[in-house]
């Protein structure tokens, strides 16, 4: 195979869940990119003609796609999660897998090794109404990272307390409060999140 064929093939498998780039990538992978999104979620479907829709699902039926798909997926989230971190596979982990983490962009940022100047004011404290505004829609496991994030932002503004008055932290602390409750998790859980939090 020739080198430039071979680049094509593997900008079109690597790219395809990407669409934001896979369309400057080029025709072949543009249209590879336009055409599995149309057999995933239906992108495109209805400006086909109905011919072509008869032509394409009787040379390829779908077979009962959606569920196949569903279960092979969950499948590599749960047996080797830690390929599916930074691509769209953790969306199925999330909301299929028990148990199933990802690290987020923001807890990579704030994770990073080197020290850095931190804040000398509080959070927002409207932050805490985002892990708390859907709560009957979410997993267990994503109820846990919305409580360990809530504490990741505690963490971070450790020094801003000390100059804060007593009166605003125990404002504050009755949101957090709150918005941990909201979470339903269970205390020994929030005590484990946050020793962890206080060892790194």
């Amino acid at each position: 195979m020739q080198e430039r064929r071979a680049e094509t093939l593997w900008d079109s498998i690597a790219l395809h869940t990407i669409p934001s780039i896979a369309q400057h990538k080029g025709p072949n992978v543009a249209c590879c990119q336009i055409g599995i999104a149309c057999d995933y979620g239906g992108l495109g479907y209805n400006e086909l003609s109905d011919d072509n829709k008869k032509a394409i699902l009787s040379t390829f039926p779908r077979l009962g796609m959606k569920n196949e798909l569903t279960t092979c997926l969950c499948g590599i989230a749960k047996n080797h999660p830690n390929t599916t971190m930074d691509n769209f596979i953790a969306d199925f982990g999330m909301k299929y897998v028990p148990g199933y983490m990802r690290l987020s962009s923001v807890d990579f940022l704030h994770s990073h090794p080197l020290p850095s100047r931190r804040s000398t004011t509080l959070p927002r404290q409207d932050f805490l109404r985002q892990f708390t505004a859907s709560e009957y829609s979410r997993s267990a496991s994503s109820k846990v990272a919305s409580c360990k994030q809530i504490f990741i932002e505690l963490y971070n503004y450790r020094p801003a307390w000390a100059k804060c008055p007593e009166s605003e932290r125990t404002d504050f602390a009755k949101k957090v409060v709150e918005a941990v409750k909201g979470l339903k998790i269970r205390r020994c859980r929030c005590r484990c999140l946050w020793h962890e939090l206080s060892r790194n």
